[in-house]
């Protein structure tokens, strides 16, 4: 029996097609475990909400019937998800499994060199505008949730999930609830509407791909804080040193264009993910692109992901598709 989601080593899942061999980690959303497909004899990975998300008796199949419909939100660069299940009524997703390790891993040594964002930026930036494209804003970008298989492919990780627990952390808060355990987002990564509790779109995204870029060139984060409040109050009354001060090797176009990636005024930023990898990429080669956008520029790309002042309360503007 896999009752407790804390717990699932050793486990057999959906009639035993899945038996799960390890514990890959755990995070604000939930569990992940390393499992094998005995249907299709390859290693998977399994993704389970905490506990705590489990309160409200309807989250079970509204966490499957969700994920199900991003089963065919086919993208190159974003894990894909293979399947959906419950065991002892608790839901879970199975995902694509890469043998690659994260972003997080290769920070372990250090900051790396500008020549090395080729390696991953511009395949996440891609999968990022691709998502917010559909209507959708990921949350929770991280070095940990950017992913690589054995060819050093990079993949944006735990769309899915972050999509059907974003929303139900939504509806607790727009219901005066307090969610024990629901950290939507990572500390360090959120811009500051995020913080806020204001309506978001991909811009929110890119600024934490910023933070990710930063991060790997420096060594640290922009802003400080371990809490919430804090990361509001450190993006409120400081700036990020200027990366060519971390590095003097660092090109001077490269470090302002991270910068403005980091602005706290969304309407600062770039219009996409993708323009702020292609001028990343550019800056660190040497050369030089223009960064101004245009009005009408930035009305048609965030068209369609764009939020009401009502969003915060848990209704978006149109389309309905778009998740908060």
């Amino acid at each position: 029996m896999a009752r407790n989601p804390e717990n699932w080593l050793g486990q057999e899942l959906a009639a035993g097609r899945y038996k799960v061999t390890a514990k890959l980690g755990e995070g604000g959303m939930g569990f992940i475990y390393k499992a094998h497909d005995g249907n299709l004899d390859t290693d998977v990975v399994i993704k389970v909400p905490r506990l705590s998300m489990l309160v409200e008796r309807q989250f079970a199949q509204r966490f499957t019937r969700e994920l199900r419909s991003l089963v065919n939100l086919s993208h190159p660069h974003i894990v894909k998800i293979i399947d959906v299940g419950q065991q002892d009524k608790i839901p879970f997703a199975v995902m694509q499994y890469l043998s690659g390790g994260d972003l997080a891993d290769r920070l372990q040594d250090g900051r790396v060199s500008p020549d090395s964002l080729s390696a991953w930026l511009p395949e996440i930036a891609g999968a990022l505008d691709f998502v917010h494209e559909e209507g959708y804003v990921h949350r929770d970008i991280k070095p940990g949730n950017i992913l690589f298989d054995k060819q050093g492919h990079a993949y944006l990780s735990d769309f899915g999930v972050a999509k059907v627990v974003s929303e139900e952390a939504d509806s607790k808060q727009s219901q005066g609830l307090t969610g024990t355990g629901m950290v939507i987002g990572t500390q360090g990564y959120m811009p500051l509407e995020m913080l806020l509790g204001q309506s978001v779109d991909g811009r929110a995204d890119q600024f934490a791909l910023a933070v990710v870029v930063y991060e790997a060139l420096s060594g640290s984060r922009p802003f400080a804080g371990d809490t919430a409040a804090e990361c509001a109050i450190s993006m409120n009354t400081t700036t990020p040193v200027p990366l060519y001060e971390v590095d003097a090797g660092i090109p001077l176009a490269l470090s302002r264009t991270v910068q403005r990636g980091l602005s706290t005024q969304p309407q600062e930023r770039f219009d996409r993910c993708e323009l702020f990898s292609g001028q990343v990429l550019a800056a660190a080669s040497g050369e030089t692109t223009s960064t101004t956008n245009s009005s009408s520029q930035r009305r048609a790309s965030f068209s369609r992901t764009q939020y009401s002042p009502a969003a915060s309360s848990g209704t978006p503007s149109s389309p309905a598709r778009v998740m908060k």
